[in-house]
C-alpha cells in the first residue's frame, strides 16, 4: 500500500512540474526553437535542398473547401533554410524574401528564380557572437514596394544589431531598383530608421525576444506605416519600455523616407505581427500572451492606446490572469480601445489581406483573411458597414501560415518552417 501511496505522490509531482516546465518553456520561446530545429533536420534529409520544388495536389483529400469556394493547392519548395521574410507583389508577380536577405520572384506559371541583391547591414553575424546563439527571430520582418522620389524603392524591416553599443533595435532599410526586360538592379540599402532606445540584453535567461518585434509594413502617397513590439519588455516579464513617449515600441510609426522623420499613430500594442492599409482604413493584428490574439482598427486622425501592457483578454503563461489586470478589466478601463475581435485561445495570429471591391473573388469582397500559425488556418472574418465583425469561417489549411497574399484571384500562403514553402490556393469551377 505505501508503494503505491509514494508512487502516486511521485507520479503528480512529476506531472505538476512538466507541466510547470512546459509553460515556461513555450513562455519563453524554447519549445518554439526545439521543435523548429527538429524539423528542420527532418526536412533537410528529405528534400536535399538543391533545386525549388513543385507539388501539385491531385486527390479530393488535398482541395481546400471552404462555404463559398473550392480551392486546389499547388506547394512551391523554394530552396531557403531561412525562416520568417515576407511575400510582396510587384509588376504582375509575386515576390519573397527570406528572413536572411534571399530574393525571389515566383511567375504565375510558378517558375521561380532568385534576384541577386544588396547586401543588407543588420551585423547578424555580430549578434551572434555577442549572444553565442542563432536566434532566426534576428530576421527580415517584412516587405514592401513603393516610391522614393519617384522611384520603384524597396523597403524592408529587420531587427538590427549596434555591435558597439551591443544593443538592437528595429530598422528599416531602403532600395531603390529598376527592371528592364526582367532584369533587377538595386542601388545599396539606406537605413532610413532605427527605433529607439536601443535595447539590451533581456534580463530572462534567454535573453533576446526577437519574436515579439512586430516588424510589419505598410506603404501609403509616400509614406511607410511600421509596426514594432515589445520585445518582452512589457512590466512583467522586463521593464516597462512601452510608457515612455521617447519609446518607439509597442507603436505603429508613420515614416518619412525621404526626410528619415517619424511620428506615432498608434501606442499600446503587444506584438503587431499583421497590418493591412486598405480602402477602408488601417487594420492590425497582434499577439496576446496566452490567449487574446486581437483584429484591430487603427485610427489615423488621433493617436489612441490599444492597451498594452495593462489591458489584454489573455493571461500569463501557467496562470489564469494577466498580472498587470488582476481584475480581468480586459480593455474596459478608460481611454483604451477595444479590439474589433479577440481570440481565446490564441490562434497564433500572422498577417492579414482585404478582399477589395475589384477582386475576382467576388463572394469574399469586403471580408479580411487574417493567417493564423497556431491554429493553422485562414480565418475569413465578414463585417458590417459599421466595421463590426459579425461571423468569422475557420478555412484550415494544415500548417503554419507566416504570411498571406490575394493577387490575380489566388491566395499565397508563406509556410512557417523550412524549407521554404508558399502555398498557392487557386479556385476551382466545378
Amino acid at each position: 500500500m505505501k508503494v503505491k501511496v509514494y508512487w502516486s505522490v511521485f507520479l503528480l509531482i512529476f506531472l505538476l512540474s512538466t507541466g510547470m516546465t512546459g509553460a515556461y518553456l513555450y513562455k519563453h520561446g524554447y519549445t518554439t526553437e526545439f521543435s523548429h530545429q527538429f524539423k528542420v533536420w527532418s526536412d533537410v534529409l528529405r528534400s536535399g535542398m538543391n533545386q525549388t520544388t513543385l507539388i501539385e495536389n491531385g486527390d479530393e483529400k488535398s482541395y481546400i473547401n471552404t462555404n463559398n469556394y473550392k480551392f486546389n493547392s499547388i506547394k512551391i519548395i523554394l530552396p531557403s533554410m531561412s525562416r520568417y521574410g515576407a511575400l510582396e507583389v510587384f509588376d504582375g508577380n509575386l515576390l519573397f524574401i527570406d528572413g536572411q536577405g534571399s530574393l525571389f520572384e515566383i511567375r504565375d506559371n510558378n517558375k521561380v528564380r532568385k534576384i541577386p541583391l544588396p547586401k543588407i547591414s543588420t551585423n547578424l553575424k555580430e549578434f551572434n557572437i555577442e549572444y553565442g546563439v542563432n536566434f532566426s527571430t534576428f530576421s527580415i520582418k517584412d516587405m514592401v514596394i513603393g516610391s522614393k522620389n519617384g522611384k520603384n524603392t524597396m523597403f524592408l524591416s529587420s531587427i538590427g544589431f549596434d555591435n558597439k553599443e551591443k544593443c538592437y533595435f528595429m530598422s528599416v532599410f531602403s532600395s531603390r531598383f529598376t527592371k528592364v526586360n526582367g532584369v533587377y538592379e538595386f542601388s545599396d540599402f539606406d537605413d532610413i530608421f532605427k527605433s529607439r532606445p536601443c535595447l539590451g540584453r533581456h534580463p530572462t535567461p534567454r535573453g533576446f525576444f526577437g519574436q515579439s518585434s512586430g516588424g510589419r509594413l505598410a506603404y501609403d502617397k509616400g509614406f511607410i506605416y511600421l509596426s514594432v513590439g515589445d520585445f518582452y519588455f512589457d512590466g512583467v516579464n522586463g521593464q516597462n519600455i512601452l510608457l515612455s513617449k521617447d519609446s518607439d515600441y509597442g507603436k505603429i510609426l508613420k515614416i518619412d523616407p525621404i526626410y528619415k522623420v517619424y511620428q506615432a499613430v498608434a501606442q499600446g500594442l503587444r506584438n503587431p505581427q499583421g497590418m493591412a492599409l486598405t480602402s477602408i482604413g488601417l487594420f492590425e493584428t497582434e499577439h496576446g500572451p496566452q490567449g487574446g490574439d486581437e483584429f484591430n482598427l487603427i485610427n489615423l486622425d488621433k493617436v489612441e492606446n490599444y492597451g498594452w501592457p495593462k489591458a489584454t483578454y489573455g493571461v500569463d503563461y501557467g496562470k489564469k490572469y494577466w498580472p498587470l489586470d488582476e481584475n480581468n478589466l480586459n480593455h474596459n478601463i478608460d481611454n483604451v480601445q477595444d479590439p474589433l475581435h479577440f481570440w481565446i485561445p490564441s490562434i497564433g495570429i500572422s498577417n492579414l489581406k482585404y478582399v477589395e471591391k475589384d477582386s475576382s473573388l467576388k463572394l469574399w469582397k469586403g471580408n479580411f483573411l487574417i493567417s493564423s500559425m497556431r491554429k493553422m488556418s485562414i480565418h475569413r472574418m465578414k463585417m458590417d458597414k459599421g466595421k463590426r465583425v459579425i461571423g468569422v469561417e475557420d478555412i484550415p489549411l494544415g500548417f503554419r501560415v507566416r504570411d498571406i497574399e490575394i493577387f490575380n484571384g489566388k491566395i499565397y500562403t508563406l509556410e512557417d518552417g523550412t524549407p521554404v514553402s508558399i502555398h498557392v490556393m487557386e479556385v476551382i469551377n466545378d
